[in-house]
C-alpha cells in the first residue's frame, strides 16, 4: 500500500517517512527515499525527560535506557503500559491481603519474585511508594483521586502507609544486592497486612 502511494503520488506532493527501524522497510520503498539520519537523543536528555515526566528514580531511568538501547519511544511505551498495569495490580494486591487471600496476592508479584529483571522490580516498588503517597493524600483530601484509592485509604492506618513507603525505599537499594526477591515481597506483604485498620 505504501509503495503504491509513493509511486502514484502527484509531482507537488512530498512524503516524509520517519522510522527508527529502517530495516523493516521494503528495499523498494527505501530506494525511493532520500535518507536523512538524525543524531540520536543523548542519554542525559533521555534521563532528564524520564525523571521529570514519570517521577522515577535515576537508577530506574538508566535501567530502561539500557534495556531499550536509548530508544525513547520504546522506553515511553514500556513505562506507560507498565505504570497503568502496576497501579491496577497494586490496588488488587492490597485488596487480596485485606481479604486474607494470600495466594492471590502473591500470584500478582509472582513474575517479579521469579524474574531477574531488577529494573522492573524497582519500578514496581516505586509504584508501591507512589501509591502510598496517593493513599496518604486521600486521608487528607480525596480531591481528584480515584474512588478506588479513596476507599482503600479508609481501610489503612496512616502510620502503616508510611512504614510501607519507607520499606519500599529501602528495598530498592536491596534489589541491586544479591538478596532473595521472595524475601522482599514477603516482607512487603507483612507490612501491608499490619497496616490495615482492625
Amino acid at each position: 500500500m505504501l509503495l503504491k502511494t509513493l509511486e502514484e503520488s502527484s509531482v507537488n506532493v512530498l512524503f516524509i517517512l520517519i522510522t527508527d527501524k529502517p530495516h523493516f522497510l521494503l528495499s523498494t520503498i527505501l530506494s525511493r527515499c532520500w535518507e536523512i539520519k538524525f543524531s540520536p537523543i543523548n542519554e542525559a536528555e533521555i534521563k532528564s525527560y524520564l525523571l521529570k515526566t514519570f517521577q522515577i528514580k535515576e537508577e530506574v531511568a538508566l535501567q530502561f535506557i539500557q534495556m531499550y538501547s536509548s530508544n525513547i519511544s520504546n522506553i515511553v511505551d514500556a513505562l506507560l503500559n507498565d505504570l497503568e498495569l502496576y497501579d491496577t495490580e497494586i490496588i488488587s494486591f492490597f485488596r487480596h491481603i485485606w481479604k486474607t487471600e494470600f495466594y492471590s496476592a502473591m500470584q500478582l508479584v509472582h513474575d517479579f519474585i521469579n524474574s531477574n529483571d531488577k529494573a522492573k522490580a524497582v519500578l514496581l516498588l516505586e509504584r508501591f511508594q507512589a501509591m502510598c503517597s496517593q493513599l496518604l493524600q486521600a486521608k487528607i483530601n480525596s480531591g481528584n483521586l480515584s474512588s478506588e484509592i479513596v476507599n482503600l485509604a479508609r481501610t489503612l492506618d496512616s502510620d502503616g502507609i508510611n512504614e510501607i513507603s519507607k520499606y519500599c525505599v529501602g528495598s530498592v537499594k536491596l534489589i541491586y544486592s544479591n538478596i532473595n526477591m521472595n524475601l522482599i515481597w514477603t516482607n512487603l506483604f507483612i507490612k501491608i497486612k499490619k497496616s490495615f485498620i482492625t
